[in-house]
């Protein structure tokens, strides 16, 4: 279960946003943390709340999603997968109707195996072990 989790987090960090540059998503939590410190130094508390609880909030989901065990930790499972699945979806930009156009291989594919491969962590989490 593990290499599959390891999978679908790759696959996640490697989806493109859907903007001008086109950078891994890897890339937006690490320029989050960077602009909520900046915003901390320079006084500007709403900004420092957005960017900081946005990339802190990721990056523990990442962790949480990968110590999950099998069958235990199923629901908070599926929960950090949904959550990784709203987080794609909003920090790529892809619900935006004007960045269809955009939509390229870098997109595809990594969203592609991120998708599959959660789908499938998701179902051998929830199927009962035999020895329960």
């Amino acid at each position: 279960m593990k290499p599959l989790q390891l999978t679908t987090i790759i696959s996640f960090l490697l989806i493109c946003v859907l903007d001008e540059m086109g950078l891994p998503l890897f890339i937006i939590p690490l320029m989050y943390l960077y602009q909520s410190i900046t915003d901390l130094f320079s006084l500007n508390f709403s900004s420092f709340f957005e960017y900081g609880i946005v990339s802190l909030a990721l990056i523990g989901t990442i962790i949480v999603f990968f110590k999950c065990k099998k069958y235990t930790d199923r629901f908070l499972l599926l929960f950090c997968v949904i959550t990784l699945f709203i987080a794609a979806i909003v920090l790529t930009g892809s619900y935006n109707t004007i960045s269809f156009h955009r939509m390229n291989v870098w997109y595809y594919i990594p969203f592609s195996v991120f998708v599959l491969s959660s789908i499938a962590v998701v179902v051998k989490a929830f199927k009962k072990p035999s020895n329960l």
